[in-house]
Order: structure tokens, then C-alpha cells, then sequence
């Protein structure tokens, strides 16, 4: 149920919100420019989708398996369920939060781009130390994913020099990036049937997690080159 609830109300609900935020960001570009931000299809349309990729399927890794994680390393159902609750609270805040977030912390999205994806691999690092500290890997996904998943809605507006063309790149990304998201939670339960739940989503978390360090690196070159801030 969240997962339907998730793909199609709240990203119409996000875009609609973070549009209005960002829209005066967008200034006319001489023809020179947009063709650089043509440029885009070939590496930054894949970076930025497959960031989009990543972000929604460590969520939808997390809903899927996060139960099963914490009753397999000891704790009750009722504490497994409590587990999800955080973490899906914490998100949902997070995201409807995460313009005045932005302004207390002094940051623009390109801060808010490299915090919230190093508290991701730091968050997933977390999941080692379960029986140890119970909520904080929750705690701190939840946060995390929470606020990746509006940087993963408003980058295109960043990276685009008009609103058709942040209009299309917003397509792509989103469509591609929930295909590659959608298959995470599958890989999860192949790699969990074979290792088991504590190694297997601990390990598929962290890929996950590195590989939006990668993405968010790459993307300190298209900052650089496209963006409008």
C-alpha cells in the first residue's frame, strides 16, 4: 500500500511544492548554453537517473525488508513494526520539511546533495551494529532518504536552462529511475535468500548507498558546468 501511495501521489505532491520553491531559480540561456545542457543525455541524464534509481530503491529495499532484518537479528514483531513506523514517519517529515530544513542550514541543493548522501553510507554502515544501537539505523535512513528523495525531484529544475527541457529530464529520470528502483527490493530477496537477511540487506544497502556517493561526486562537475545556482 505505501509503495502505490509513494510512487504516485507524493512525487505529484513533492514536484508541485519544490516547483513553486524553484521555479524562479530558471533564467534565459544564449543558444550557447542550452546546447551545453544538451549534453546532459548522454552522462548527466544517466547520473541523474540513476541517482533517482538508487535513492527510491533504498527506500523501497527498506520497506520491503526492514521487518524481516529486525526479527532475524532478535528483536519482537511489535519491535519490527515499530522500526518501519520510524522510519517511514521520519521520511515523510523529512520530505515535507525539507524547504525550511534547507534554510536553517544555510545550504542550497548542492549541500543538501552531498549531506544527505554522506548520512545515507553513513546510515547504512549503521545496520552493522543492529543488536547494538536498535533505532539509530532507522533513525538515520529515514532522515536520509527523506531528504534525498526531493534533491532527486528538484535536480532536474537545476540542471535544465527551461521548464520543457526540466520537464523532459524529470520524465526520464523518474521513469527509468522507479524501472531500477522497482528491481532493488527483488535483488534483495535473492541476495537475502542466499546470505540471509542481516548480511544480504546490510550489503545491498551499502552498494546502494556507495553508489550514490558516486553519483553525487560526478555531479560536482555538472554543478559546475549547468546549474542554475
Amino acid at each position: 500500500t505505501y509503495t502505490k501511495f509513494r510512487t504516485v501521489p507524493i512525487p505529484i505532491l513533492m514536484t508541485a511544492i519544490f516547483w513553486g520553491v524553484w521555479k524562479s531559480t530558471f533564467i534565459k540561456r544564449p543558444n550557447s548554453m542550452i546546447f551545453l545542457k544538451y549534453k546532459l543525455k548522454r552522462i548527466g541524464v544517466l547520473n541523474l537517473t540513476l541517482f533517482f534509481g538508487l535513492q527510491a530503491g533504498i527506500n523501497y529495499t527498506m520497506v520491503a525488508w526492514i521487518p524481516k532484518f529486525y526479527l532475524d537479528a532478535g528483536y519482537s514483531q511489535y519491535e519490527a513494526s515499530y522500526a518501519i513506523g520510524i522510519f517511514l514517519i521520519l521520511q515523510t517529515f523529512t520530505s515535507l520539511f525539507f524547504p525550511l530544513s534547507l534554510r536553517v542550514l544555510k545550504i542550497k541543493i548542492r549541500g543538501a546533495l552531498f549531506f544527505f548522501t554522506g548520512l545515507t553510507i553513513i546510515s547504512a554502515l549503521f545496520l552493522l551494529f543492529i543488536s547494538q544501537i536498535q533505532w539509530w539505523a532507522v533513525i538515520s535512513l529515514g532522515i536520509a532518504t527523506g531528504g534525498l528523495f526531493p534533491i532527486a525531484l528538484i535536480l532536474p529544475i537545476e540542471f535544465a536552462s527551461s521548464t520543457q527541457l526540466a520537464t523532459r529530464l524529470s520524465g526520464i529520470t523518474q521513469s527509468f529511475g522507479y524501472l531500477l528502483a522497482g528491481i532493488m527490493p527483488w535483488v534483495g530477496g535473492i541476495i537475502i535468500d542466499k546470505f540471509g537477511s542481516m548480511v544480504g540487506l546490510t550489503s545491498l544497502t551499502m552498494l546502494m548507498a556507495l553508489g550514490l556517493g558516486i553519483t553525487s561526486y560526478h555531479m560536482k562537475y555538472m554543478f559546475s558546468q549547468y546549474s542554475n545556482v
